[in-house]
């Protein structure tokens, strides 16, 4: 059956190193307030927000989210969240 899978067009045989360096990809959720603004050339766009970031593999969430280091994790709250 594998062999089947691997001469499907398009299919790429992936080494175990390469395997173990496949990211599941994620989102970002939680979404909190911190009460500040966000500028845009010395403007406020918006309110600033915190974020955690919660990994998937094959579609589900795995594990919990997880903080972002400091400097990644402000950002623009969502539309129509007001501080």
């Amino acid at each position: 059956m594998l062999q089947n899978i691997a001469n499907l067009k398009g299919v790429t045989v992936l080494s175990k190193e390469q395997q173990k360096n496949v990211n599941g990809g994620g989102y970002l959720t939680g979404a909190a307030c911190t009460g500040g603004y966000v500028y845009s050339g010395g403007q406020a766009v918006g309110f600033a927000c915190t974020y955690k970031y919660q990994r998937t593999f094959l579609g589900f969430d795995y594990g919990s989210p997880q903080e972002l280091a400091p400097s990644n994790n402000t950002s623009t709250c969502p539309a129509g969240m007001i501080c």
